[in-house]
């Protein structure tokens, strides 16, 4: 961030941060993904930050899915 400001090219630039729920073998008592996910498995962060983008204290209540 500090260098995209130094370089005046922050106020022009989308930031995205983004996670995943990892391998979670046989942690919370599942050996493999599958319909039942727990919700702890599948709300993981996704942040987006930068010109046009109101921020929210709230998190959003919607699903998204990649399928590639």
């Amino acid at each position: 961030m500090n260098s995209l400001e130094s370089r005046g090219l922050l106020k022009n630039t989308i930031i995205v941060f983004l996670s995943d729920h990892g391998d979670f073998v046989v942690e919370y008592g599942l050996i493999k993904k599958g319909l039942e996910l727990p919700d702890m498995l599948l709300r993981i962060p996704l942040l987006f930050t930068g010109p046009g983008i109101r921020a929210s204290s709230m998190p959003h209540d919607f699903r998204t899915n990649l399928l590639i």
